[in-house]
């Protein structure tokens, strides 16, 4: 990251920054020895937001004795793997797995993936760092069918990326994978209806992909020029599903910008601009449709209104016309 190609260079700028206090170093044990760590303190995340956004800084600090040992080598790896990223041309690195909790004891949380990031074409990738395996049914019952319902109709990625530590892990990780569709398959479950279509949609042969830690950004062959009419399409869609859930629009515009690149601020400015128009000519015309129908139903309720007057009168005139005629019996009755 800092581009410095000497462990003593970088040893001195990790002690600057810690003796200005943005960074914390620490000696945590892990199976088989310790990892040297460096982390960020309060003081660091105060000065690393941006102004600009007029944002809070971060409550996330580095705490020696909250780190998990199970999860450390996950969580390095994912590190490790937005740096290969971003010097790769990828973009938008967005940690899904973190702080997600049902919002219910009992609802179950369904599987979501480690990251979200866009690759050089503008596709947005779900990144799935797969250190350990798990069972076919596994795979099948829950992680294929959470990809399936999040890609298809919730559409918040468009492929899938599973990223093992070697080439022999990639293989059985395929192998597992394909035995997992298989047995999907054979059950009719949705889940492959749901990627049967949006195959279909999409024009996509292939959704899922494996790969190494040293070659999974290069499992697409990408087109650069495709990367803004991408991810136009992206945001679009993220726009309609906010409009029919009655969400803010800036809101959503707002929530793409906390995770994108900041060269990206303009097209999904532009995006939101362009269906907002897209959104109020479409009002436009259903109104103008419904105009005749409605101007119809107003002249009939004017023409209701205007006999039931006129009848309403005709009582009123009856009435005090029989009225006057009483009287005129009762006086010559009286006389």
């Amino acid at each position: 990251m800092l581009g410095l190609n000497h462990r003593q260079s970088l040893h001195k700028v990790l002690m600057t920054m810690q003796d200005q206090g943005l960074i914390r170093y620490a000696k945590v044990p892990v199976v088989g020895g310790h990892l040297h760590l460096w982390g960020i303190t309060e003081h660091g995340q105060a000065l690393a937001y941006d102004l600009r956004k007029n944002e809070p800084p971060s409550a996330k600090v580095f705490e020696p004795g909250r780190i998990s040992a199970l999860r450390l080598k996950h969580i390095l790896g994912l590190q490790k793997m937005k740096w290969q990223a971003l010097q790769t041309g990828w973009s938008g690195w967005k940690n899904c797995d973190r702080g997600v909790k049902p919002q219910r004891k009992s609802e179950k949380l369904r599987h979501r993936p480690d990251a979200l990031v866009i690759d050089p074409s503008g596709r947005v990738i779900a990144v799935e760092l797969e250190l350990t395996f798990k069972t076919v049914k596994r795979y099948a019952e829950e992680v294929i069918q959470s990809h399936a319902r999040q890609i298809h109709v919730e559409q918040k990625y468009q492929h899938v990326l599973w990223v093992c530590a070697t080439a022999a892990d990639m293989e059985r990780m395929k192998n597992l994978l394909g035995q997992a569709l298989e047995w999907l398959r054979a059950r009719q479950s949705s889940a492959i209806r749901q990627l049967d279509a949006y195959k279909e949609q999409s024009g996509v042969t292939k959704v899922f992909r494996v790969g190494t830690t040293d070659n999974w950004t290069q499992q697409w062959h990408c087109s650069k020029e495709d990367r803004c009419g991408n991810l136009r399409n992206f945001l679009w869609t993220h726009f309609q599903q906010a409009t029919q859930a009655r969400r803010d629009l800036d809101s959503q515009a707002q929530e793409e910008q906390d995770w994108m690149l900041a060269t990206d601020y303009s097209l999904i400015l532009q995006t939101l601009t362009d269906y907002k128009n897209a959104l109020w000519k479409k009002q436009q015309a259903e109104e103008a449709r419904r105009s005749p129908a409605q101007q119809e139903q107003q002249r009939r309720a004017e023409e209701a209104s205007r006999r039931y007057a006129e009848e309403l009168a005709a009582r009123e005139e009856a009435q005090r016309r029989a009225n006057s005629l009483v009287g005129k019996v009762g006086k010559l009755f009286g006389k």
